[in-house]
C-alpha cells in the first residue's frame, strides 16, 4: 500500500470558498472544510474522500494531508497539532468522512 501521495489543489470558482478540494494521485477527490468543534481551544476539519470503495486506506490519504497542514501552519513558534481523529460515516456509495481536531501549539 502506498504512503506517498501526489496531492494537487483544485481551484475553487467561489470568490470566498467555504471548502477546498484536493486531487490525490489523480484519482481520489478530497473535499475538506472547517467544521464545528465542541472543545474549547481546538478547531476541526472534515475530510470527505471519494471514491471510498476501491481498497485505498482513506485514513492514510487524510494523514498525508494533515501532515502538510501541520508543517505549513508554522507561524513564529506556533504550529497546529492533531489531537483527535474519527470517522463519521463510511459506505459504498458515500464518501469516507473523517474529522480531525487540532490545537495551536505555542513553542514560546
Amino acid at each position: 500500500m502506498r504512503d506517498d501521495f501526489d496531492i494537487q489543489v483544485i481551484q475553487s470558482t467561489n470568490p470566498i470558498p467555504t471548502s477546498m478540494q484536493l486531487l490525490v494521485n489523480r484519482e481520489h477527490l478530497v473535499v475538506y472544510r472547517q467544521t464545528d468543534c465542541d472543545k474549547l481551544g481546538e478547531f476541526a476539519y472534515r475530510f470527505d474522500v471519494y471514491p471510498s470503495d476501491d481498497g485505498v486506506d482513506c485514513n492514510k490519504i487524510v494523514s498525508a494531508i494533515v501532515r502538510k497542514m501541520e508543517s505549513q501552519s508554522y507561524d513564529h513558534g506556533a504550529q497546529w497539532r492533531e489531537t483527535r481523529r474519527y470517522r463519521i460515516n463510511e459506505g459504498r456509495l458515500s464518501p469516507v468522512s473523517i474529522v480531525v481536531r487540532f490545537y495551536v501549539r505555542d513553542a514560546g
